[in-house]
């Protein structure tokens, strides 16, 4: 499968989900300016489950990955679809992008991971 040149950066925000996995999402900006690979110049797309983020603080983690000079797209599907049509079309988006970034400790990502995996 060929890949389109773009980031999916893939969280989850509401429930045990902050507390367990992404513990200060706030700090993702900074996270990913220390320690990923991710030049300014290729877009980001966050994938976030948007029924689960204030638009506060989806505005907070924006304007922190813009004021670092990133291209920043996010995922709109929001509360508009159930979660499986959210799930589906964040799971082909991880598959075309060139580059994924999930949680280490969630299973969407490791199936995600195990599909980017076998289709090379």
């Amino acid at each position: 499968m060929e890949s389109t040149l773009f980031i999916l950066c893939h969280f989850r925000l509401g429930g045990s989900h902050a507390e367990h996995c992404m513990g200060d999402v706030g700090s993702l900006p900074s996270y990913l300016e220390k320690h990923s690979p991710i030049h300014h110049n290729t877009p980001l797309l966050l994938g976030l489950d948007r029924a689960d983020i204030s638009a506060t603080d989806l505005s907070r983690i924006v304007s922190d990955f813009e004021a670092m000079g990133y291209k920043i797209y996010v995922s709109n599907l929001g509360a508009n679809y159930p979660r499986e049509i959210r799930a589906a079309v964040q799971f082909q988006l991880a598959l075309k992008s060139s580059m994924f970034m999930g949680n280490s400790v969630s299973t969407f990502t490791a199936a995600i991971m195990l599909a980017r995996q076998s289709l090379g």
